[in-house]
């Protein structure tokens, strides 16, 4: 099922697959390596300025675990981190 836009209504995407869409105005891809030092605490760093950039805009979407050719890759999180990430944004 598609949106007005075009896009994936249900937002399923598949590991190591490109996302259906192009980063743009209102879609921003980070990838976030396994080795970076607190991942959680950098998403929410990425969402504070992003969400803030959105506001001031047409809204958009933060896609976390989108490399630089825009495929996804796996977040292998725990229910503690995903926690932290809600509370800090």
């Amino acid at each position: 099922m598609l949106d007005a836009d075009g896009h994936d209504s249900q937002r399923v995407y598949t590991l190591g697959y490109r996302m259906p869409f192009d980063e743009d105005q209102q879609h921003e891809f980070k990838a976030l390596h396994q080795h970076v030092d607190k991942p959680s605490r950098r998403i929410v760093e990425y969402a504070a300025r992003y969400i803030n950039a959105f506001l001031n805009t047409v809204g958009g979407m933060l896609f976390c675990g989108v490399d630089v050719r825009w495929r996804c890759k796996r977040l292998d999180w725990r229910r503690r981190e995903i926690e932290r990430v809600v509370r800090g944004i």
